[in-house]
């Protein structure tokens, strides 16, 4: 079906769903630069209390989406279970999360200790869920975008010999199942190529209707010989960076 965003259906549809997008109200976030073009932006993130996980959150956000409530749904689903930060190949071992899914056990290590194993658990069905609103908004017309880092295991071009065994978001079996119905198309782009503060290599799956739109973003590669912060390992008050990078975009253009 056509995306409504290619419809012009009027200001009914001019409303976006952005799910796990950050802190709320980011000046440099998606849903500032949407709210900048004239769209209303829904957004929906843990950090505010806003957990999808819990049905009171899920069923009626999930009711709205069918409803046909929104032009565009965004889910930055969380990737730390999926990144491939967790890899300690020929590094010495950190008191950091390990990694806990490959691409022999896309759902999780058998044996994990019972943390891990509730993370796992809790990141699936965060997946799950995410999927369930992305199937619900193609459902009704809508256009979807899913934005996770690249893969970096076997058959990706980002691969990485050290990484071949990486599951990313892109290699769960319900994304796969999602983006080979609706006929998704996806773009690579390196965060730093779009005025981010990490190069952090970003995959797109995205409605066939967004494809003339985002393709465009391909040419987004990183040029910098550093960074000024990174995407992965321990920050300076030693904390997790792979936790709190989002996409982020630039507030001024010309």
């Amino acid at each position: 079906r056509d995306c409504l965003l290619s419809r012009g259906l009027g200001d009914v549809y001019k409303r976006q769903l952005v799910v796990f997008s950050g802190p709320l109200d980011r000046p440099d976030g998606l849903a500032a630069e949407l709210r900048k073009l004239g769209f209303e932006v829904v957004e929906v993130d843990t950090l505010a209390g806003i957990d999808i996980r819990t049905d009171a959150v899920f069923l009626p956000l999930l009711a709205e989406v069918r409803a046909g409530r929104f032009c565009c749904v965004f889910l930055a689903v969380p990737c730390s279970t999926y990144s491939v930060a967790r890899i300690r190949v020929g590094l010495e071992p950190d008191d950091g999360p390990p990694q806990v899914r490959d691409l022999h056990f896309r759902m999780g290590f058998p044996g994990l200790d019972d943390g891990w194993a509730r993370e796992v658990r809790a990141a699936n069905d965060v997946t799950e869920r995410s999927v369930v609103i992305a199937h619900a908004a193609c459902t009704v017309g809508a256009s979807v975008i899913i934005e996770n880092p690249v893969a970096r295991g076997h058959g990706s071009p980002w691969g990485v010999e050290e990484y071949l065994l990486h599951a990313a978001l892109w290699d769960m079996p319900r994304v796969r199942g999602w983006a080979e119905l609706w006929g998704a198309a996806s773009t690579d782009l390196a965060q730093c190529g779009v005025g981010g503060e990490f190069q952090k290599l970003t995959t797109l799956l995205y409605s066939s209707c967004l494809r003339a739109a985002l393709s465009a973003l391909s040419a987004a590669l990183c040029t910098h010989v550093s960074h000024a912060a990174v995407a992965h390992g321990v920050g300076g008050e030693g904390e997790y960076a792979v936790s709190y990078t989002h996409l982020t975009l630039p507030t001024n253009r010309e």
